[in-house]
């Protein structure tokens, strides 16, 4: 059993829970959510054809946030939580171009 099963990440009741409050638990989440479209547009946007590592992604979010600025985008969500994962790819379903990797990075 790696380290990562042993923690609450693993645990899909844990990950909903914290789906369920992610706005509380990471305060100006949706401001930093448009900081870093703000960001990724300035820096990136007009650079033609880009590809994103979401590290963590969790159930994607901000991949999603990004699209919204850059529908072209590729990206490689990788995350430890398959529950995690599989959020994203609910979130994600209709978007092509997304890889999706379970495996923790311990």
């Amino acid at each position: 059993m790696t380290e990562f099963n042993k923690s609450k990440w693993a645990n899909a009741e844990f990950t909903q829970e914290y789906r369920d409050n992610a706005d509380v638990y990471i305060v100006e989440r949706r401001r930093l959510l448009e900081i870093m479209k703000s960001f990724y547009s300035y820096f990136l946007g007009n650079k033609g054809y880009n590809t994103v590592l979401d590290l963590g992604c969790g159930d994607g979010i901000i991949t999603q946030e990004l699209l919204t600025v850059d529908k072209s985008l590729s990206a490689t969500l990788f995350d430890g939580s398959a529950d995690m994962l599989n959020k994203a790819r609910e979130r994600l379903k209709e978007v092509k171009n997304i890889q999706y990797i379970h495996a923790s990075f311990q």
